[in-house]
């Protein structure tokens, strides 16, 4: 039963492609045909603009990689501050909201914590988060720092944002 079914679904495909192809051929037969019946000085007209025309464009896309300026600089985005963040309105305020990760050297050493806010905008830092889906749940592990010391970890470290909730930008 389903063997007949395959057969009967592939020659359905197969006609539509078979009258596809014969359509297509029809009209290229069709603009060939009305090609030919033109005279040679207008056929040579035709082929040589467009010869051109190709060559004009051509030459515009070589001419465009060779003038665009290629910037070099190193553009790092800054941290969308919790201000900025999506707010959720939750049933619990012991819900945090991901902002991000913050990574890299402070003073010769390794520095690496999330950084979440709470419905009121407080700003929250965890070096050692859980695994588990109550990783963003308030705890003693969420430390409260303020903006200003957020804005300076920004200066000096690496901002991943939080791909699971995406930031209002």
């Amino acid at each position: 039963m389903n063997e007949e079914k395959n057969k009967v679904g592939s020659s359905t495909e197969e006609g539509i492609l078979q009258r596809a192809t014969k359509l297509f051929k029809e009209q290229i037969e069709l603009m060939n045909a009305k090609f030919n019946s033109l005279s040679i000085r207008t056929k040579q007209v035709y082929i040589v603009s467009f010869g051109i025309t190709v060559a004009i464009l051509c030459l515009e896309m070589i001419f465009q990689a060779f003038l665009t300026k290629i910037d070099d600089t190193i553009r790092i985005d800054k941290i969308t501050q919790p201000k900025d963040v999506y707010m959720h309105n939750s049933d619990t305020t012991k819900q945090l909201i991901p902002v991000g990760k913050l990574k890299g050297e402070i003073d010769g050493e390794f520095e690496a914590f999330y950084v979440a806010v709470d419905d009121n905008g407080q700003v929250f830092i965890n070096r050692n988060p859980s695994f588990g889906a109550n990783r963003f749940i308030k705890s003693e592990e969420w430390k409260s720092i303020t903006h200003q010391q957020l804005e300076a970890y920004q200066k000096e470290l690496h901002f991943f944002p939080h791909k699971l909730k995406g930031l209002k930008r």
